[in-house]
């Protein structure tokens, strides 16, 4: 089993995770899977682009995608219905346009009995605690609308309430 990332948390849910699957956004520390398990990588970025992305993570190492996507434009659609054992999404989600779309898409690509492995991060323990919580309608509705970027007025209103010493946002 791969150590990178890994808790007793994690290798605990890794058990339950057999054949061939992908990995969602892996960033560098991909989940631990047991040795025998095969996973491809889903990223929107090569390594050397999320490094440069991502300075303040010091000399990490990100895998290489087996799979180049767009998570909200391009979503799973390089991936075949019905053909992986499993679907790994640890604190990706929260950063897409329409979580609800990518929930349908993993529903897709898993074969009958297949896992889906969606972590999410505990809102009462970020650093956005605060904030907010989207209400499900929200979701819904942008599902609906067929939404596949984040909006201005969404990164607008985080970013007011995470960091409210910026001010408001500049007039051009």
């Amino acid at each position: 089993m791969s150590t990178a990332g890994s808790t007793p948390a994690r290798r605990s849910l890794a058990r339950h995770l057999h054949g061939g699957g992908l990995e969602l956004g892996p960033g560098h520390e991909p989940f631990p899977v047991p040795a025998d398990v095969a996973v491809r990588y889903v990223d929107r970025w090569t390594p050397g682009d999320n490094q440069a992305l991502f300075p303040e993570l010091g000399a990490v190492t990100f895998p290489p995608p087996d799979v180049v996507a767009d998570l909200d434009r391009d979503r799973l659609g390089a991936v075949t219905e019905g053909s992986v054992d499993f679907v790994i999404a640890s604190h990706v989600l929260e950063h897409l346009a329409d979580p609800l779309g990518m929930v349908d898409e993993i529903h897709r690509v898993l074969r009958i009995g297949g896992v889906a492995l969606i972590l999410l991060p505990d809102r009462h323990a970020t650093f956005d605690a605060a904030r907010p919580p989207t209400p499900l309608d929200h979701l819904v509705a942008e599902h609906a609308a067929g939404v596949t970027t984040v909006s201005d007025e969404h990164i607008i209103e985080f970013v007011a309430a995470t960091e409210p010493d910026r001010g408001p946002p500049r007039t051009q």
